[in-house]
């Protein structure tokens, strides 16, 4: 019970401070993590701990984020810059003036 509150913060703080890159990184270490209490205890109990703690992992990131909208709508936090598709291809307008011109 300990470790999925513990998944539960760690996903709160993944949630309120990085991308989702980081997400799926911890998720992989939880994988690891149930994988190889599944092989040393020989027990079904790694393979019930593995949706449970990805679930406890994944509801807190759910929570960070929120938090962190809850937070930049409050001015706490500086808002996080979303950025325009066109500016997020570089060379892309020099290619479409190439074509028209």
């Amino acid at each position: 019970m300990s470790a999925l509150i513990l998944y539960v913060v760690v996903g709160l703080i993944a949630g309120a401070l990085f991308r989702v890159q980081t997400l799926v990184v911890l998720a992989a270490l939880v994988f690891c993590e149930d994988l190889v209490s599944f092989i040393l205890s020989g027990s079904s109990d790694g393979l019930v701990r593995l949706p449970t703690s990805q679930c406890a992992l994944q509801t807190g990131y759910g929570g960070g984020l929120y938090l962190r909208s809850v937070l930049e709508r409050a001015g706490l936090l500086p808002l996080t810059h979303v950025h325009d598709r066109k500016a997020a291809i570089p060379g892309e307008d020099e290619i479409t003036s190439d074509a028209i011109g």
